[in-house]
């Protein structure tokens, strides 16, 4: 048991009093479902979820299901699944603050709801996630095991994470596939986990999506030769290119368009969306994306679009590369050091810096 565990059962009682006293339940309030599934996850990860989590709930029912995920998901896994009950825990680095904000919001649902069975799509959980498991009651718990440095829950019903994947997917996928098949009942192929929940048909936009910072400095490629391959390519396609990054990142943007008009790179905008589920409703209309590896690479892919992606060594494999299609791909300059964690041993990632913008332009200029 960890130290924050022990702190947290010391505490557990005053913690539990102070979630009752925002009212009691009579016995009779009781009520059951089927199935309750955790993911917690960044948006790139959600992505590669979203097929098996569509997979579950239309076996089992959206209204018979319970969501738990991110807080900046909320939304637009409520919008995805709106008959599904879609509850969020914070993502804060106190991991005390975040287990007392999870109990304070969700404990009265945790006591009232029992499940047939809880499901686990995030392998990488961390002591949060094993006290707010405490306070689910379930018949049943499946999970993965055997993934380094990672706990599962106790006593679940699991299946090995998998050391390798079929070609074309990723670990991750791999262990949802596995997972679903143990729960199901039945062999899961891939096709059917990497199916994307309907969304309305748009008119297509005659846009190229350009995400170009990674979720740490390491893993983005470098700027001025994003430059000049975003050159290369605008000699040969007249679409405007509209750069996208996280709300924190608008000023980083506004210096790489300006870098790009200074290149030389006509029609550059910086888009702007008020949510996810508007950066995903304009994404799935556009003509293509070229990124590194970021949520917008995995959503990219989910949607089917022609799509490349810049992805370095350090977690290769894991994530991805994936596609659904020949339209997506994902290119690498591959080093012996594959697979370190990003613990890079090189004065700059090679496996990201000595891609060359002209192998990146002539790639995605074969994809659009």
């Amino acid at each position: 048991m960890g130290l924050l565990s022990k702190v947290y059962h010391c505490i557990k009682p005053l913690i539990l009093r102070a979630c009752r006293g925002k009212g009691s339940l009579p016995p009779d309030a009781v009520t059951s479902r089927r199935l309750v599934i955790l993911k917690n996850d960044v948006l790139g990860d959600m992505m590669l979820a979203l097929g098996p989590i569509h997979t579950l709930l239309r076996e089992h029912g959206e209204a018979a299901c319970v969501l738990i995920v991110a807080d900046p998901l909320r939304d637009l896994l409520r919008h995805l699944f709106p008959r599904a009950t879609v509850l969020s825990l914070p993502v804060r680095k106190n991991v005390l603050q975040s287990v007392l904000i999870s109990l304070w919001r969700h404990h009265r649902f945790f006591r009232r709801e029992r499940f047939d069975a809880l499901i686990s799509l995030r392998y990488h959980r961390d002591e949060v996630h094993d006290i707010v498991f405490s306070h689910l009651r379930t018949k049943a718990t499946y999970g993965c095991t055997a993934r380094p440095n990672v706990r599962t829950i106790d006593g679940c019903h699991s299946v090995p994470y998998p050391l390798e994947a079929p070609e074309g997917t990723s670990l991750d996928l791999e262990a949802h596939r596995r997972l679903l098949s143990l729960f199901l009942k039945r062999e899961i192929a891939l096709h059917e986990i990497t199916r994307f929940p309907p969304l309305p048909s748009t008119p297509s936009e005659n846009v190229i999506i350009i995400a170009p910072f990674g979720s740490t400095e390491i893993r983005t490629y470098p700027l001025e030769r994003f430059a000049a391959a975003l050159k290369m390519i605008s000699l040969q396609c007249d679409a405007t290119f509209l750069l996208t990054a996280s709300p924190s990142e608008t000023s980083r943007l506004e210096v790489f368009r300006d870098l790009l008009l200074t290149t030389g790179v006509p029609r550059v905008e910086i888009g702007a969306f008020s949510s996810l589920i508007d950066l995903m409703r304009y994404t799935a209309r556009c003509r293509g994306v070229l990124t590194v590896e970021t949520g917008t690479a995995h959503l990219a892919t989910l949607l089917d679009l022609p799509t490349l992606v810049l992805i370095g060594g350090g977690h290769y494999g894991l994530i991805g590369p994936w596609h659904r299609s020949p339209r997506q791909r994902w290119i690498t300059h591959r080093m012996p050091c594959f697979h370190c964690n990003w613990c890079c041993i090189h004065p700059e990632p090679y496996c990201i810096t000595h891609i060359q913008p002209e192998e990146i332009a002539a790639a995605f200029l074969e994809l659009v």
